[in-house]
């Protein structure tokens, strides 16, 4: 029995023939009519003794194919994806899988092929907010404070630096002489008059706890991916209607 898994394998292959097949086709109806038409050219002499000559110049040009023929060419490719197509989809109704983990937690289950496929892009494009994820900063400390929420850190030490007031002092450089003013130069004296103390709060996260949870993403993501090729090991249906709808549209 066909496994869905390998009818997969070729619907992109059929796809792409076939489309080259009707582009083909399309040529030939508006470019190439000469193909579907025949003719011959005879000469009567009416002399009976050159007619041997005229029948030598007879002119003929065969049919290279007609239009019945060249619809039943094509669409034999085009019946053929209908019916991949429709199998793959029938099948795809009953193709459904468990999401399992390594360690045998079962996340999810009956998730369909369809869905399981979908859900790796969808993983794929989450995973980028994770990767964004801010962290707290490794150089700091911190503590849970349970009193500003439930994600909050708090630095566990508070963060001191001194306050300083600006002052001006005059200093001498040069001690004045009969000939010279004193040298003197003002300068700018920064005194300390207390002490900041700065308590920092974070919604970040820890660095090992991002790191944790792009782990799990990416075991799920491998769960996910396993259980849709257990659910493409379903055995395709064997439903064709691609023969029906065209014997249809040709009917006399």
């Amino acid at each position: 029995m066909t496994k869905l898994h390998e009818v997969l394998a070729v619907d992109k292959d059929k796809e792409h023939q076939t489309k080259a097949i009707i582009a083909e086709t399309m040529n030939t109806f508006k470019k190439a009519k000469e193909y579907f038409m025949g003719s011959i050219k005879t000469l009567q002499m009416f002399n009976d003794e050159d007619q041997m000559v005229a029948d030598a110049l007879v002119e003929e040009r065969p049919i290279t194919t007609s239009v019945p023929d060249r619809l039943s060419y094509t669409t034999d490719f085009i019946i053929d994806l209908i019916d991949v197509q429709m199998q793959k989809e029938s099948t795809n109704q009953h193709a459904t899988g468990d999401i399992i983990m390594e360690d045998g937690t079962v996340v999810a289950t009956n998730i369909p092929a369809t869905m399981l496929l979908g859900l790796e892009r969808t993983l794929a494009q989450y995973r980028q907010i994770f990767t964004a994820i801010p962290t707290l900063a490794s150089d700091t400390e911190w503590v849970l404070d349970t009193d500003k929420g439930d994600n909050i850190f708090k630095s566990k030490q508070p963060i001191k630096t001194l306050r300083t007031q600006r002052s001006f002092d005059i200093i001498t450089l040069a001690e004045p002489t009969k000939e010279h003013k004193a040298q003197v130069e003002k300068v700018v004296i920064e005194k300390p008059v207390g002490t900041w103390t700065t308590t920092v709060w974070s919604g970040m996260i820890t660095s090992s706890r991002k790191a944790q949870m792009l782990k799990r993403f990416d075991e799920l993501t491998q769960a996910v991916k396993k259980s849709r090729m257990r659910a493409n090991e379903q055995e395709v249906s064997k439903e064709k209607i691609g023969r029906a709808l065209f014997s249809y549209i040709a009917a006399a």
